[in-house]
């Protein structure tokens, strides 16, 4: 798996985290929240750095 194909599905992981933060009806803790916020800030950065190997990991992006 590349290094793109990576970083997408951790921050698809780290953003399903943060959406549903609480939804289970468990407290929020404001320094979980910053934390995912400032996860998924550093994560989608890192991205914008990157280049897909091929058409299919290009198509998965938009997935």
């Amino acid at each position: 798996m590349s290094g793109l194909t990576t970083q997408i599905r951790e921050l698809q992981r780290l953003t399903h985290e943060l959406l549903y933060l609480g939804t289970d009806g468990s407290a929020v803790y404001s320094d979980r929240f910053c934390q995912l916020n400032e996860d998924v800030l550093k994560c989608s950065d890192a991205l914008l750095e990157l280049r897909s190997e091929n058409p299919e990991e290009e198509a998965h992006i938009c997935s």
